[in-house]
């Protein structure tokens, strides 16, 4: 399911079948996007239209929808809130077979929640599981008008599914037999491709694109984790539909799931994953997830960037200016990092002045472009290390690719760090052929001066 609290960023969730968090692109993306202002009046117009609007109509939809749920539903919509609650708490995922997406739990609730209960029950069970995902497990506060926008585009969509349903013949509660399987994927197909198009339009608009090469870069490729999805709530529906008991061993195939889930978000919180100094990712989060991005890159069949980032003369600032300069400068170049990169890439502190990113589907020539734009966009910083003082950033990048210079995370790292310390001793050596060209010219103009300065001498 796709929810725009979600992936705008961190665009981790727009896609409920993905780990995303704000309008966030799938990992299959190759351009950049800039990540979507915290505040609603900073989107540009048409963005602003466009979620004012959406959100209205979904407002207006759930308002309408909620009146609709009777005491007869009442206990097995408690039951199926709950499960969406704990789910989405949880991140609750399934491997897709024979793909390297994953499906979030939630989404097979409310696809379940729509075939047996009905649209009421199907909005109110997605709204609950997108506003406690957006609340309680985001990586950072979500502006309030992206959840809003995330619930109002489910509520529509959950609209528009039951609308083809019934339209085909589907009745809500119903046994679930052969004589319904084309209006239940036809069904599926209308909410995989308003639920996508919806928040692919929030995208566009927000990042000045078109809509349909957003949707196709971003969501088309998702359909397999949707027809996954829809197939085990197909089935989870087929047997609550004929008996009450089936909830029983539905319910039991979740809480598994989510104990698992729980049981590493408790272990996390033990242990921090972020870096203090700077609120990027720390190098323990870095050796859990990269070797995870690693894996997915070799399924998937796709490139994986690494860079090495290396802040130059971070000694020196620490030297002339103090140890405070030099933490306002490491402040100050992930912060930099950060917003130059993809939502979905991970940019984090590998050590002392040392940063690494890991870019998705990035090829070799696409790499090299973002690590002069990262060059850029430090060597852009105004930094004053103290009062009525600048001086400038500059950082050294070395880039590695997956699979042609290392299989492993640790193969890719030291690659990158060959390269990046190579980078540094040729930007030193120009650095040095160029000051020695400055000194002769200078040199060069001295003579004449001297020169003339001894003719009236003469």
């Amino acid at each position: 399911m796709l929810t725009a609290s979600a992936s705008w960023r961190s665009a981790k969730s727009l896609v409920r079948t993905l780990p995303l968090s704000s309008w966030r692109p799938a990992p299959r993306v190759r351009g950049n996007r800039p990540a979507p202002p915290p505040d609603w009046r900073a989107l540009p117009l048409a963005g602003r239209w466009y979620v004012a609007a959406i959100t209205t109509l979904g407002a207006a939809a759930f308002a309408l929808s909620v009146p609709q749920i009777t005491d007869r539903d009442a206990p097995l919509l408690t039951a199926l809130a709950v499960l969406s609650v704990m789910t989405a708490f949880a991140k609750t995922t399934l491997s897709v077979p024979g793909s390297a997406t994953t499906l979030s739990f939630c989404y097979v609730i409310d696809f379940t929640a729509l075939l047996v209960l009905g649209p009421a029950a199907a909005t109110l069970t997605s709204a609950i599981g997108v506003w406690t995902q957006g609340t309680f497990r985001a990586r950072k506060n979500l502006p309030v008008y992206r959840t809003w926008f995330s619930i109002a585009t489910l509520a529509l969509t959950v609209q528009a599914a039951w609308f083809t349903y019934t339209r085909l013949g589907g009745v809500a509660g119903e046994a679930i037999g052969a004589s319904v399987l084309v209006p239940i994927a036809a069904t599926a197909i209308v909410y995989f491709l308003a639920n996508s198009i919806l928040i692919a339009g929030a995208v566009a608009l927000t990042t000045e694109q078109r809509t349909l090469a957003v949707w196709r870069s971003t969501y088309a490729s998702i359909w397999r984790g949707h027809l996954f999805g829809f197939c085990v709530a197909a089935a989870a529906s087929a047997g609550i539909t004929r008996s009450k008991l089936w909830l029983l061993p539905f319910t039991l195939a979740i809480l598994g799931l989510t104990y698992e889930q729980l049981h590493a978000y408790v272990e996390g919180l033990s242990e921090s994953l972020t870096d203090p100094m700077t609120d990027l990712p720390n190098l323990r989060y870095l050796r859990r997830r990269a070797p995870l991005e690693v894996d997915r890159a070799g399924r998937e069949q796709h490139s994986l960037a690494v860079l090495m980032i290396d802040l130059v003369d971070f000694k020196a600032i620490n030297d002339t200016y103090g140890h405070r300069a030099g933490d306002l400068a490491l402040r100050e170049v992930a912060q930099r990092l950060q917003s130059s990169v993809r939502s979905y890439d991970i940019c984090a502190r590998y050590a002392g002045d040392e940063f690494v990113v890991l870019l998705a589907g990035c090829k070799a020539e696409e790499a090299q472009a973002k690590a002069s734009a990262l060059q850029r966009a430090v060597a852009d910083a105004h930094f004053e290390p103290a009062a009525g003082k600048t001086t400038p950033l500059e950082i050294s990048v070395g880039v590695a690719m997956f699979p042609e210079q290392g299989e492993t995370f640790d193969a890719l790292l030291a690659a990158a760090d060959q390269a990046m310390f190579a980078n540094k001793r040729r930007a030193a050596q120009h650095d040095g052929a160029a000051a020695e060209r400055k000194a002769e010219r200078a040199a060069r103009k001295a003579r004449p001066a001297i020169n003339r300065g001894l003719v009236p001498a003469v």
